[in-house]
């Protein structure tokens, strides 16, 4: 449909869609592209910045880590007010430290934390800066990361024991 017809107001949706079945079909490079084609026909629509994070995600998990960082800073500069913005400069982090950057990716976890996100993103940021911690031998800090996981306040309503 998207092919077919690009004006229609589906068809970034179904570019987004078209990438997560790439995804579960571990075509990670396919679905690169599919999300990027909402970025690049559809800048505006509010699929846009989830599309181009996932662009993104799937590049780093190919370790094509230069188009990964690329593709993060254009998110990064385009969609600031958007709610997953924060999960975007945590990717960034683990980024720049698996490229051996490691102050930068320090200081990118840091502004997450500084953020005042969600407790999910907040964990999850304590826990990759603790993995950092450990990469450069500082495993004193590494346990405190660590032991900040425990700290978070979680709502487990939901759970099922």
């Amino acid at each position: 449909m998207a092919v077919s017809y690009p004006e229609h107001q589906l068809a970034p949706g179904a570019w987004e869609k078209l990438g997560y079945c790439y995804i579960n079909l571990g075509k990670l490079e396919d679905a690169a592209k599919a999300f990027e084609t909402v970025k690049v026909l559809y800048p505006d629509d509010s699929s846009a910045p989830n599309a181009l994070y996932q662009a993104s995600m799937s590049y780093f998990q190919l370790n094509n880590l230069t188009k990964s960082e690329l593709v993060l800073k254009d998110f990064l500069d385009r969609y600031p007010e958007s709610p997953i913005f924060p999960r975007a400069r945590l990717l960034l982090a683990r980024l720049l430290v698996k490229k051996g950057e490691f102050d930068l990716g320090r200081r990118e976890f840091e502004k997450v934390l500084e953020s005042k996100t969600i407790d999910e993103i907040y964990s999850e940021t304590h826990f990759y800066l603790a993995e950092y911690f450990q990469n450069i031998g500082q495993i004193q800090r590494a346990k405190d990361e660590y032991g900040m996981n425990s700290m978070i306040d979680f709502d487990f309503l939901d759970a099922r024991w």
